[in-house]
């Protein structure tokens, strides 16, 4: 007797010793209405809510509780598998044919599991079925956890000149159910691709999800920006080098990384095309071409010898400039669009002709020339 009397007593008889199905926990919410019509009872611990609605019969009030502990009757629950609080419902009334309507949410959503018994007395915990309806009196609930899916995919991955990864979660449970973002549904999969890749994997009681990044890159092969380029004018060119673009940085001779560069200015250009795999560049010179114009010939002896056999220009101008040879009552007998000093005055008669030059590389010239056979 812990009162001031400390009437002390003892058991004698043998008593048996029983659990009581008191309701009773470490915190609990209650409500005595007028009328039970559209009301509702909340009690809300952490991520878990308990509501009880649709009171039914004749009770005076209800009330619900909750036990931070593990139950002390344990029977037919996997003590690995339960999450604790649990919470009770007690309806106050001197009638029990009082019902109810009971609804449990973990994080907003249905536990994955819910075990129920009708109070503490009562050794066995059974399954319950969602939704939890038309129960009778009082109830107590405990949620599950399930199994715990671990889920790691490891470190993103960067791999050179490979053409295929397999991505696999190392999970090999028949309960566990799998969806990634390619739409397989095993536990692996193997992708041939650069991209982002997801899983996620369920089972009754869990939804985890992990992302991994393959990039399938090859070491940048030896390029071409082309051949060096002579121009009397400088016109816009765009240099890009053919290389696949993803995970490749550029960069040119002017710190741009662009992956193109269009040239406005004779000048040498390059770039450098590098990824985690390696690197390559190449060089190319654009310049002006620098023209003797004072030397033209005047005379072409086209008789099979080496000397004179043409009418030969500065070989910078080769492929620059137009030709057109004309006789001396003004006719055209021989026209060049991009002469390449190759006239050697063909069936034409020995004889003076005129030549007249025009291209952007040089003023329009106009010359006698002779040929002589």
């Amino acid at each position: 007797d812990k009162s001031p009397n400390k009437f002390n007593g003892q058991f004698v008889g043998s008593p048996k010793r029983v659990f009581s199905g008191a309701p009773i926990g470490d915190e609990s919410v209650y409500l005595y209405p007028s009328s039970w019509s559209s009301n509702s009872l909340v009690l809300q611990e952490g991520d878990d809510k308990v509501t009880i609605s649709n009171l039914r019969g004749s009770p005076e009030g209800a009330h619900i509780y909750v036990v931070r502990n593990t139950p002390s009757q344990t029977s037919g629950l996997d003590l690995t598998k339960i999450a604790k609080p649990y919470f009770g419902v007690f309806i106050a009334s001197l009638d029990y044919d009082n019902l109810f309507d009971v609804s449990y949410s973990y994080q907003g959503a249905d536990p994955c599991q819910l075990s129920e018994r009708k109070d503490n007395s009562i050794l066995t915990w059974t399954k319950s079925i969602l939704p939890t309806k038309d129960k009778l009196q009082n109830i107590e609930l405990i949620k599950g956890t399930g199994n715990k899916i671990s889920l790691e995919l490891g470190p993103d991955k960067t791999l050179c000149d490979q053409t295929n990864f397999t991505i696999t979660t190392g999970i090999n449970d028949a309960t566990i159910s799998f969806v990634w973002s390619t739409g397989q549904t095993s536990s692996s999969i193997n992708v041939n691709k650069t991209g982002k890749y997801w899983v996620k994997a369920s089972n009754s009681c869990n939804v985890v999800s992990d992302t991994l990044i393959v990039q399938l890159l090859k070491t940048p092969i030896p390029f071409s920006l082309g051949d060096d380029v002579q121009m009397c004018n400088i016109q816009p060119i765009t240099l890009q080098p053919n290389m696949d673009a993803f995970g490749i940085e550029y960069t040119w001779q002017d710190g741009s990384k662009s992956s193109t560069f269009e040239v406005k200015n004779f000048g040498k250009y390059w770039v450098s095309v590098k990824n985690a795999c390696g690197i390559s560049s190449d060089t190319i010179y654009f310049s002006k071409v620098v023209v003797n114009s004072t030397f033209i010939p005047n005379v072409i002896t086209p008789n099979g010898d080496p000397y004179n056999q043409y009418f030969q220009l500065d070989d910078k101008l080769s492929g620059l400039v137009s030709l057109m040879v004309i006789n001396r009552w003004g006719q055209e007998v021989y026209y060049s669009k991009s002469y390449k000093n190759d006239w050697d005055g063909g069936d034409l008669s020995s004889g003076i002709y005129f030549a007249l030059l025009t291209g952007e590389c040089i003023a329009e010239t106009k010359t006698p020339v002779s040929i002589i056979r």
